[in-house]
């Protein structure tokens, strides 16, 4: 990820004004049959991503006293289901990581927005992951 942060700065004169976190993977499985390694890969890609573009993008938006951060989530970052313990455990990261985020970056005009839509037909349910870490949900 910081590779991919390094090309986007040069790419853009070391400006970037928006960032969109978008990318993420879900997972389906009851608690007790999701392994620990599903946890921790669930919440790399969903959360420890975004936080690693941020720390790489946004001292140059503090430099410039702008910039604007949108972290797409997800309903299930603000109440869990059953069989969604790792998918809403990196959503509930993501929803007060940007809270806090957003107090401590407003003096420095940026902002910090979180988009968390409800059920939306898409592939993200179709290919979760399920809690051998092998097997998806859709196929």
């Amino acid at each position: 990820v910081l590779d991919m942060v390094k090309q986007a700065l040069l790419l853009c004169h070391n400006r970037i004004d928006v960032l969109i976190n978008n990318g993420g993977v879900s997972s389906r499985s009851k608690f007790l049959n999701t392994a620990t390694d599903v946890d921790e890969k669930v919440m790399q890609i969903n959360f420890f991503a975004g936080t690693i573009l941020a720390k790489g993008i946004v001292p140059g938006m503090v430099d410039r006293r702008y910039g604007k951060i949108i972290w797409i989530s997800s309903v299930q970052g603000l109440f869990g289901i059953p069989n969604r313990t790792s998918y809403a455990a990196s959503k509930f990261a993501v929803q007060g990581y940007c809270e806090a985020l957003r107090s401590e970056l407003a003096p420095s005009g940026i902002t910090v927005h979180v988009a968390s839509p409800g059920y939306i037909n898409t592939n993200l349910s179709q290919s979760a992951v399920m809690g051998d870490g092998k097997t998806l949900y859709g196929k």
